[in-house]
Formats: C-alpha cells, structure tokens, sequence
C-alpha cells in the first residue's frame, strides 16, 4: 500500500529514513532550476553518501528504464522518483525490474498525471507508439506542492489538463465503480475551480491541485483511461502535442457526444464544472483550454482531415471500447479540426 505524506523538511525526511543505496530518477530541468535535487542530494548525502542520479527527458522511452537499472545495480536500491509523470513512470517501470527492489518513493515536482498513484505506466517508442505497462505503485509519495512553483506555465498547464482528462474519462466510461466514478468528479471541481491559481503558481491553488492529481490517479487506477487518452497517443506521436493537451482537447467533443445520448452520464461532469448541462460543460472546458493559452481546433496543432482515419485506426482499441456510449470517433475528430 502506498504511504502519502505531506509537509514541510519532506525532502530531508526522505534521505534521512534510508539505510541503503538510492538512484534518483530526475527530469532534464525542472527538479534543478527549483532547487529541488540540489536539496535532496545535499540531505543524502550527509544520510548515505552512496547516490546516483539519472535524468531523463519527457516522453521517455525504453532506453531510459535501461540508464537507470544500469546506475541502480547495487542489491537492495531505492529508486527516489523527483519530477513529473515521465520521470515517475520510468522509476515505478525500473523498480519493477529491478532485482532485490526496496521499492521506490515518489516526490512529484508536477502536478496532474497521477503517476504517483497508478500501478502503470506510459513510455514512448516512435516505431510502435506508446507502451502500457503494468508497473509496481510507489511505496511512498512525499508531497511538496511547493516544487511545482519553478514550473514553466505551460507545463502548468499540461498538467492540470491531464488531470481533468483523467476525471472525464473516467466519468464516461462504462466500467468504473462508485467510488472511482466520486473521486473523478472531486478531482475535475478541485481543478477546474483552483487552474487559474494554478497557472500564476498560488501555492494555495498548487496544493490543491496536488490533492486533484492524486484523486484523479486513484480514479484511474480504479477505472482506466478512456477515449480521450486512446486518440491523444496517436496525436502525440505525429504532431508532438504534449499529453495533457492532446487529451483535453478531445474533451469538449466527447462531452457532447455523450450528452446527446447519455445525459445522466454527463451530470457529474457537469456538477464539477458547475454547468447546467453537458454543453455548458463542454463550454465550460473549451475556456479552460483558452484561459490556459492554447488553440481549441486540433487544425491549430497541425491535424489535417486527410489523416483522420488514421488517427482512429492508431487510437487504443481497449480505451476506446471503455466508452459509456456510442462514439463515432471519426465524425467527432472532423468536428474538432
């Protein structure tokens, strides 16, 4: 079962409970320009005196689960996860592989994919597409919504956008439980209401959506992602629309269509972003795309008709078929563009 704890001194307590060697997993900027590592290694340091560190790039793919089991090769390792969701999916993918695995702690410094939470994880082969791969939780998440601070806004962005495609997915799928199904909705309102914080780093708003992420990784955990997240993978891969994004703008399109033929579906969707119906909460989505700063029309990202059907033949067929009502995915991509 995975320990959460939140405070002040986490990255201190951290170090100083370990009585063996670590690899810490980190990103290629963020962890450093706060601080962040500079802080943990330091505190390690005068605990162990025995750390190596990993960084990685977003959207990693294999190769970089084979650096860090390459620097984690003493028995009985812990793998220390500093950064967002690509960091922590490559170290929950290692600690998995990792021979005589102590098991590995999370310390997001972004907030939003709820990888701290979920038992898989998400990597990246251009040849393939994405990799699905069931992957061992964390056995520890520190939180410090304070480490998002040094973000970039629009990395902000991406992150609290994943997280609401995280709730609405969840929501509109045919398999989740009750408890799944509330958690979504909380974490949709939590987002929805505290994004514009978010967006200007109110550390008030950061712990919020710190709590946000982890009710939307639990509602993944518990229900799957659906189809936003299946026809986003293919739009990341050919135009390199961040994750986040390529899911939310998906969102709108889905909440009609769902509306149309499932109404009562759409209520808790609607409930959370404090809308009337399902087309104010496809509006209500549409201006928190916008507010974050990006176009709505997939046509601005450089989605072109001719490769719709592509697009739909490369979506996730799983993901797809979670859907709680009838989706002409086609129709609703030609809508969007």
């Amino acid at each position: 079962m995975t320990q959460i704890r939140c405070g002040s001194g986490g990255l201190a307590r951290v170090a100083g409970e370990l009585d063996r060697p670590a690899t810490v997993v980190t990103g290629e900027a963020s962890a450093r320009r706060s601080g962040a590592l500079d802080r943990l290694l330091e505190a390690m340091d005068r605990a162990r005196g025995s750390t190596a560190v990993v960084a990685v790039t977003s959207h990693p793919g294999p190769d970089a689960v084979d650096r860090v089991l390459a620097q984690a090769c003493l028995p009985g390792t812990v793998l220390i996860g500093l950064g967002g969701g690509s960091v922590l999916d490559v170290t929950k993918v290692a600690a998995s592989r990792l021979a005589g695995s102590a098991g590995w702690v999370a310390i997001p410094t972004l907030w939003g994919s709820g990888a701290e939470v979920t038992p898989f994880a998400a990597l990246w082969d251009r040849t393939v597409g994405k990799l699905s791969l069931r992957a061992t939780p964390a056995r520890q998440v520190v939180v410090l919504p304070e480490l998002a601070s040094g973000a970039p806004q629009s990395h902000l962005a991406t992150a609290a956008l994943d997280c609401i495609a995280h709730a609405v997915d969840v929501s509109l799928s045919n398999g989740p439980d009750r408890t799944a199904r509330r958690r979504a909705e909380l974490a949709l309102g939590l987002t929805a209401r505290h994004m514009p914080g978010v967006l200007r780093a109110v550390p008030r708003s950061l712990t919020r959506m710190a709590a946000a992420s982890i009710l939307g990784g639990l509602a993944l955990a518990g229900g799957g992602s659906g189809p936003s997240h299946a026809l986003s993978y293919p739009l990341r891969l050919r135009h390199d629309i961040p994750h986040g994004l390529s899911c939310a703008l998906l969102l709108p399109g889905l909440v009609r269509a769902a509306g149309r033929q499932e109404p009562a579906m759409v209520a808790p969707v609607a409930r959370a972003l404090r809308a009337p119906d399902a087309e104010g909460a496809a509006r209500r989505l549409e201006t928190l795309i916008e507010g974050a700063g990006f176009p709505l029309r997939l046509g601005a990202h450089g989605v072109v008709p001719s490769e719709v059907d592509q697009i739909v033949a490369e979506a996730e067929p799983i993901r797809l078929a979670r859907t709680g009502f009838s989706l002409d995915a086609r129709r609703m991509l030609l809508e969007l563009l």
